[in-house]
């Protein structure tokens, strides 16, 4: 009767030794969504509440954020939008101040803690950065052109160019550049018969010109982190003309003031553009002024332009 005893006490004992992969499992399991719920929270620190109109400040809500934080701004796409530090606290809101903006906070980033980084100058290469304007643009503008030649020439100005941002943020420019111009010159003029009478008059002859050029330049922006931004260029290069005037070519033999001639010459062209930044489109309205040879334009355009990176 008592090996049947030992012989479930065996029993017992071996079972008590195997071990439980179920349990292990549903243990393994658990620990993973605790990280997981842990590293969530930790990604999502805080969303913004609002900021003031220069940009400058914004009101988190986050309990865990202690004043002296480096925290950044985050899109929807985790590209880093801004960083800042944690100026002060008010019961679970926290004043955030700007250091840097790239593009503007419109109030739907996620802030999260910026826990690697020791040196600011680091964070443009640790993190993806989502700029109101990119390192490299695409441009295009179209204006209103009005030259000084003759009682009112009018002409046609559109440009393409190839922007890169460099040191200190200043864009080196390269344009091309097509003008269309045409109007009415005059020359007086007094003629003489065979008996010495004069006859006064006003010699009008139409003209119009087509201008291909090539510029490089420098530009700058002010307030690029902002949804209105200031652009300003200046530009110089080389202009080929080929235009007449009646129907004679449009040169200095023709007599007439046209202020530009056939063939190449010096042009020159500055602007100042405002633009309404919309991610990575910018758009603008530009007041400027172009030379040509002896001739200058007031223009008026319209421009569109897209970041690249």
């Amino acid at each position: 009767m008592g090996f049947p005893n030992m012989s479930r006490k065996n029993s017992f004992q071996k079972s008590k030794s195997k071990p439980d992969f179920a349990a292990l499992l549903k243990m393994l399991v658990l620990l993973l969504l605790a990280l997981g719920s842990n590293v969530a929270k930790a990604a999502k620190v805080a969303q913004v509440e609002s900021c003031n109109a220069s940009g400058k400040q914004c009101i988190v809500s986050s309990p865990e954020l202690i004043t002296g934080d480096r925290v950044g701004f985050f899109s929807s796409d985790d590209r880093l939008v801004a960083y800042g530090r944690v100026q002060k606290m008010a019961g679970k809101r926290r004043i955030v101040g700007i250091d840097k903006a790239y593009s503007s906070v419109s109030g739907g980033e996620r802030v999260a803690l910026l826990s690697n980084v020791t040196d600011p100058t680091s964070i443009e290469e640790l993190y993806t950065i989502q700029r109101n304007q990119g390192r490299r643009l695409i441009d295009a503008t179209v204006a209103s052109a009005s030259f000084s030649i003759g009682p009112g020439a009018a002409g046609i100005e559109a440009t393409g160019a190839w922007i890169t941002r460099s040191w200190q943020d200043l864009e080196l420019t390269g344009r091309a550049m097509f003008t269309t111009v045409a109007g009415e010159v005059s020359v007086a003029y007094v003629e003489r018969d065979y008996l010495g009478h004069e006859t006064r008059g006003v010699d009008v002859q139409s003209f119009d010109a087509n201008i291909y050029s090539g510029l490089a330049g420098l530009g700058y922006t002010l307030y690029s982190a902002h949804r209105v931004s200031f652009r300003g260029e200046i530009d110089a290069g080389l202009a080929y003309v080929a235009g007449v005037v009646g129907e004679s070519d449009m040169s200095e033999s023709s007599g007439f003031p046209t202020k530009i001639t056939n063939g190449f010459g010096l042009v020159t062209r500055g602007t100042a553009t405002a633009m309404v930044n919309l991610a990575n489109w910018h758009v603008g309205v530009s007041l400027g002024q172009t030379n040509i040879q002896e001739a200058s334009a007031a223009t008026f355009g319209l421009s569109v332009s897209k970041s690249l990176d």
